[in-house]
């Protein structure tokens, strides 16, 4: 190695950490929107599916019974309640109630004649305190990772 060589690399040094510094905040905020994104989509998915499997366990309640709409909603909730249990306590808080019940929406309504079931769950993502994540707040950019407001889902299965 020539001594001009070894005087280019010395010099060169403090460039890589120029390079690093422009660089890591890009790979950073990509690293961490992924993380956010992926949590929030599988959230997302559980209270599809929580709604999904919490309509269609309004039929194991016998019509016959004396208190019939009370039964399915109480069924319908507890079955949801169960099915969001992997969710850390702040987070259920976002759609339970005290007693850890999913806070949904239960109502009965005709649909072609026949009765049918409408569950309805709604997670508050960005007005509760604690945040999900914590919103990073960058220069010309503004808030990131952009997240909604409120996530919704609903399904509907027939008594």
């Amino acid at each position: 190695m020539r001594r001009s060589d070894s005087r280019r690399a010395h010099h060169q040094r403090g460039s890589v950490v120029v390079e690093f510094a422009f660089v890591f905040p890009i790979l950073f905020m990509l690293i961490y929107g992924t993380i956010v994104y992926s949590y929030v989509f599988v959230i997302n998915e559980s209270i599809h599916y929580a709604a999904k499997t919490a309509a269609e366990s309004a039929i194991r309640v016998d019509p016959a019974a004396e208190d019939y709409e009370t039964l399915v909603a109480s069924t319908v909730r507890s079955t949801a309640s169960r099915i969001l249990d992997w969710m850390p306590a702040s987070q259920r808080a976002r759609f339970a109630d005290s007693a850890g019940e999913a806070i949904g929406t239960v109502s009965f309504e005709d649909v072609d004649g026949m009765r049918a079931v409408r569950v309805e769950l709604d997670f508050d993502v960005s007005e509760s305190t604690p945040a999900i994540f914590p919103i990073i707040t960058l220069p010309l950019v503004g808030e990131v990772p952009p997240l909604p407001a409120r996530m919704r889902a609903s399904a509907i299965a027939l008594i």
